[in-house]
C-alpha cells in the first residue's frame, strides 16, 4: 500500500517520528561519562559529578562538553548505565556492557576498535520507544528500528541495486514507522515516488506549510554513525557498504524468524515499552539480540 504523504505530514506535526533527543549520543564520550559516573558515591548529586566532569575536562585533551544530565539518557539507550532500579543519572550503576568495555580497553574509550562489536550489538538491541524518552502520545511504537532500515535496504537494494535510501525516504517514510510489519509499504511507498515523476521536494514543502511543521528532527543518524555495515551521509542517505550487503541480508533473515516468536515466549524479543525494566536489565548484559551467525 502506498503510504498517504498528507496523513504522514500531519503525524509528523504531532511529533509521530523516532525521536532520541537532542542530547550528545558520542558512544565514547558515553564510556567516558559513565566511568566518571562507577567513581561516585551512592549519596553523590548532579553537582558532585559536574565536579568530578570538570576536572576529567581539565586533566585530559578529549573533553566532555555536553549537558551531564541530558547526556547520560545516551549511555542508558547505548546499556552502559542500569536503570531498572533508580532512574536519577547519578543513582544508577554501570552495567556488565560498559564494564567489559572498560576491560578491553583499560579506560582509553577511543579505542573503539577493541569492543566495535560491542557498539554494534548494543546499537541493535536500540528499542523504540521506552521509557527513557517521552512517551506521551507515542505508545504505538514499538520496533527495533536498526532491523527496519536494514529491511528496508536490503529490499530496496534488490530491486534497485544500490542498497541506498536518500532523505525524503528516511524522514518521512522510514523514521515515521511504528512498527517493523511496515517495511512493504515503505518499499512500496520508495518504487512508487521514484518511479513519478513528482517534484518530491514541493510536495513536501507544502504539505509542510499546509500543517504548520517542519522535517522531523530525529537525529537517527548520529547513533547508526557508529556501525561499520553502513555508510552514513548525515541525513542525506543511509547505505549499506557493498561488502557487508550478504552480513546485513543474514541478520534481517534472524531477525524475522525470531520476530514472529509470541511476546512473553521463551525467546522472544523483550517489548521495551511494556517490559521496561526486564528490557533495560537485557539491555545492559554482555549478550546479543540475535544469535552469532
Amino acid at each position: 500500500m502506498i503510504i498517504d504523504l498528507d496523513k504522514k505530514i500531519n503525524e509528523i506535526s504531532n511529533k509521530q517520528y523516532w525521536y532520541f533527543g537532542n542530547h550528545g549520543k558520542d558512544f565514547t564520550q558515553m564510556c567516558y561519562l559513565t566511568d566518571l559516573i562507577s567513581q561516585l558515591s551512592s549519596g553523590s548529586t548532579q553537582s558532585d559529578l559536574d565536579k568530578i566532569r570538570n576536572k576529567f575536562n581539565e586533566e585530559n585533551n578529549l573533553e566532555l562538553k555536553a549537558s551531564m544530565f541530558k547526556s547520560i539518557i545516551s549511555a542508558k539507550m547505548y546499556g552502559l548505565l542500569d536503570v531498572a532500579s533508580s532512574r536519577q543519572y547519578v543513582k544508577c550503576n554501570p552495567t556488565e556492557v560498559f564494564y567489559e568495555i572498560r576491560k578491553r580497553t583499560s579506560g582509553k574509550y577511543e579505542k573503539v576498535e577493541l569492543y566495535q562489536d560491542i557498539i554494534e550489538q548494543q546499537i541493535e538491541k536500540i528499542y523504540y520507544i521506552t521509557d527513557l524518552f517521552d512517551t506521551d502520545g507515542k505508545e504505538g511504537f514499538g520496533l527495533y528500528p536498526l532491523f527496519l532500515l536494514y529491511k528496508v535496504l536490503i529490499e530496496v537494494g534488490n530491486i534497485y541495486g544500490t542498497y541506498e535510501i536518500n532523505r525524503f525516504e528516511i524522514e518521512y517514510l522510514l523514521t515515521t514507522a511504528k512498527t517493523y510489519d511496515e517495511w512493504k509499504d515503505i518499499v512500496d511507498t520508495i518504487v512508487y515516488y521514484r518511479t513519478q515523476q513528482i517534484d518530491i521536494e514541493t510536495t513536501v514543502e507544502r504539505l509542510l506549510n499546509r500543517y504548520n511543521t517542519n522535517a522531523p528532527d530525529q537525529r537517527y543518524h548520529l547513533i547508526i554513525k557508529h556501525l561499520n555495515y553502513l555508510d552514513i551521509d548525515g541525513k542525506k542517505s543511509y547505505k549499506i557498504k557493498p561488502e557487508f550487503i550478504s552480513v546485513i541480508g543474514d541478520k534481517v533473515k534472524v531477525f524475522e524468524i525470531i520476530n514472529k516468536i509470541p511476546p512473553k515466549s521463551m525467546g522472544a524479543l523483550p517489548n521495551g515499552l511494556e517490559d521496561f525494566n526486564d528490557y533495560i536489565s537485557f539491555l545492559g548484559q554482555n549478550i546479543p539480540l540475535l544469535p552469532k551467525l
